[in-house]
Formats: structure tokens, sequence, C-alpha cells
């Protein structure tokens, strides 16, 4: 089974380290996402890549949540305002199931490494 820690989340990088702290991301949030993504990572595909694809991935979902979208959600919230009206939307996600990798840095970094794993990739319903 893959490891990661909150601790290997925030030592990612500079960019996860400070976004995290910032946002109020605890230890506590962090391990629920490590949990979340952990069925996501196959031990015997990912071989000695595995504790390194979680850490990214968690990591991609905790910077999803900030921005307003749940992996597999709608996206991040949308807003717009003139004069005295508002209106808030979702924007909507391509249909690709690729929990939007590209939106984030440590989603890119987890698709790169994900691409070079022996096993095929099958995307899989978060139900988290």
């Amino acid at each position: 089974m893959a490891i990661c820690t909150a601790a290997q989340i925030r030592d990612l990088g500079e960019l996860a380290g400070d976004f995290l702290l910032a946002n109020g991301f605890t230890d506590v949030i962090l391990d629920r996402i490590i949990v979340c993504a952990q069925p996501l990572i196959d031990d015997v595909c990912w071989d000695t890549d595995a504790d390194k694809g979680l850490c990214l991935l968690a990591a991609h979902f905790a910077f999803k949540l900030k921005q307003g979208g749940a992996s597999g959600g709608a996206g991040a919230v949308t807003a717009e305002a003139a004069g005295g009206l508002s209106r808030s939307y979702a924007a909507v996600m391509s249909g690709s199931n690729d929990y939007d990798l590209k939106s984030t840095p440590y989603g890119m970094q987890f698709a790169m490494l994900r691409d070079s794993v022996v096993c095929a990739y099958v995307p899989i319903v978060l139900k988290c």
C-alpha cells in the first residue's frame, strides 16, 4: 500500500506548503484527502513510484477542493456582478473523467508519472 503523509504533501514544494498552510489544510484534512486518493494508486502498477503518485494526487485534490470543485465535480465556482445584481454558477468540466489533472501543477506531475507506469490507467469514480 502506498504511503503518503500530510508532511510529505507540504514538502512537495514551496507552492504546496504555502498554499496548504494559508488555506487551513490541517493534517486531519490532508489525511482524509490521502484516504480518498488511495484507491486510485495500484501498488503493483505504480511499483516504486506509488508513494510519490499518491502524494501528488492528494495535493491535486487539495488544490481542487480550495478552487471550489472536488475531483470529478462540477468545477470551480464562477461569479459575475453588474451594478446591484450578481450571479454565480459552476463551470462545466470536460467529460474526460480525468479529475481535471491539467488544472493544478501537482495534477500535471501526477499525470506525467501515471503515464510512465507499466499498467494501463483506468479512471474510476471517486466516492469520498
